[in-house]
């Protein structure tokens, strides 16, 4: 998918804006405070209702407003592909999400048209963050490739729920046996989708050129149990563990993935510029092996790009983002620090000052 026309009313510092990207590489340059930010919130917000920033309405909406507005037009993946108007505005009370004039009642039927992908500050979560965090990077890639893995999910916590509420509670034995069956089934579907999304990434990165300077890189995926044993004879073997603690300690919950270089986590061998290139190149390898599944082009939404990389490192991701299967949308404070003349394709390129957006036309650096 690729964004034709973006329109923000009241995000923030923008009172009103229009935007018309180009279908591959788009920098957008600001101060920072300027409001450039708020551009990659807006195309979060048409991707699935929600900000990545806040979840809190009054952070959101412009001063002294009451609703906030976003539109973009939605184009599919081939020239002459059918335009989608997607519609969410916000007030304090509820989300509107329309779709051609149409109300949806579900935020991940628009996430499942519209995949996105974001890099920002949070992103090095990623690497030193919390076990959820990790998981949820491989969750939202597995979302768009296997329809029924957030049924699956969801399935899984419901169970964790009861089964936790009944070892808190004591229950006797028999009691787990319905559970510890809705338990193992899901684990098992949710296990096999994960692990066969992390082959085909490795798969991917294996591949990937700019990532040979750092090693051998992959993605190190645990399971969350004893990887010798059927997840069901797990439940059963640490069935008193879990009664005495009063929760259930192994499964997909507890999953973990590392990015490692030779097997080593790169959180200790790596510098943090190093950390920043690695995890931009794999959220980049995550949107094609999106598109390489189901012909969908993801949006990348990469904040601040260049900081805590030299000049050398961001042209090369600059160049990896504009030859890759997605619409990429960056920003950065100047143009110095990105270097645009050298770029061998086309850019758009936008500039914020004080919530005002200006387009600075297309630029074509190929000449």
């Amino acid at each position: 998918m690729q964004i034709s026309c973006l329109r923000i009313v009241n995000l923030r510092s923008i009172e009103s804006a229009e935007l018309l990207p180009c279908c591959g590489l788009n920098v957008i340059i600001g101060p920072n405070g300027s409001g450039k930010t708020t551009i990659l919130e807006a195309i979060h917000i048409l991707h699935c209702g929600k900000s990545f920033r806040t979840g809190n309405f009054s952070d959101l909406v412009r001063q002294n407003t009451t609703q906030l507005a976003v539109h973009g037009d939605v184009s599919g993946d081939v020239v002459g592909g059918l335009v989608q108007r997607f519609r969410v505005s916000k007030s304090r009370v509820r989300t509107v999400i329309k779709i051609n004039g149409e109300e949806i009642r579900r935020a991940s039927v628009l996430a499942k048209l519209f995949p996105i992908q974001v890099f920002d500050s949070a992103s090095f979560g990623l690497i030193d963050g919390s076990p959820k965090l990790r998981r949820s990077l491989i969750d939202k890639a597995v979302f768009h490739v296997e329809p029924d893995h957030v049924s699956h999910l969801q399935r899984y916590l419901r169970a964790l729920q009861n089964r936790n509420q009944l070892l808190k509670s004591r229950a006797t034995l028999k009691s787990f046996t319905f559970w510890d069956d809705e338990l193992f089934n899901a684990a098992t579907n949710i296990h096999k989708s994960r692990n066969a999304c992390v082959d085909a990434l490795n798969d991917l990165v294996s591949q990937e050129a700019l990532l040979l300077p750092f090693g051998h890189i992959g993605l190190d995926y645990k399971s969350g149990w004893a990887e010798n044993l059927s997840f069901d004879n797990v439940l059963a073997k640490d069935f008193s563990r879990d009664l005495s603690i009063g929760a259930t300690q192994s499964g997909p919950h507890k999953a973990e993935v590392r990015i490692k270089a030779f097997g080593r986590d790169i959180a200790r061998t790596a510098s943090r510029g190093q950390i920043k290139m690695i995890v931009l190149i794999i959220v980049t390898i995550i949107a094609e092996f999106i598109f390489l599944r189901i012909g969908r082009k993801p949006v990348l939404l990469l904040d601040d790009i260049a900081a805590e990389l030299d000049p050398e490192c961001s042209h090369k991701v600059l160049e990896r983002l504009a030859k890759s299967h997605a619409q990429a949308f960056v920003t950065a404070t100047s143009e110095q620090s990105l270097d645009l003349k050298k770029l061998s394709t086309a850019v758009g390129k936008f500039h914020v000052k004080r919530g005002s957006v200006y387009d600075a036309s297309f630029l074509h650096q190929a000449e």
